[in-house]
């Protein structure tokens, strides 16, 4: 109403108890907020470059995660992988499907397979071989 001027700004300061500092404040604030609209960029394209950081946030994350399975791999074996338990922990602790986790340490998924089957039922698992 103010903007429009169909009240003045002491009139409205009085319908809402407060200062006609503080409506002239929430005045400029108003407009300013306006203006500014105007100024930025536009929401959809706002909102694409939001979801394109996103998706590049999640693709560093996943490669991330890649780099610390790996490392923590390595780090438990010198020349060979780590026995089938300390793996399927690092996998677990990691939350990595068997899938991606065999792609990590470079093992064919069919075997780590083989060996989870071997070990759960109660066989022992055959040497894990080489490190690559």
């Amino acid at each position: 109403m103010v903007l429009a001027r169909e009240v003045t700004v002491a009139q409205a300061a009085r319908r809402h108890n407060v200062s006609e500092q503080t409506v002239a404040n929430w005045r400029k604030r108003f407009l300013d907020g306006g203006l500014a609209a105007f100024a930025g960029p536009a929401p959809s394209r706002a909102m694409g470059q939001d979801a394109a950081l996103r998706r590049e946030t999640e693709k560093l994350k996943a490669a991330l995660a890649d780099v610390q399975v790996e490392v923590r791999v390595w780090k438990t074996a010198s020349d060979r992988l780590p026995p089938l338990r300390d793996l399927e922990a690092i996998r677990l602790d990691a939350g990595m499907p068997v899938w991606r986790f065999c792609q990590v340490i470079h093992v064919p998924r069919r075997t780590y397979t083989r060996w989870l089957s071997t070990a759960r039922a109660g066989k022992p698992v055959p040497s894990l071989g080489a490190a690559r």
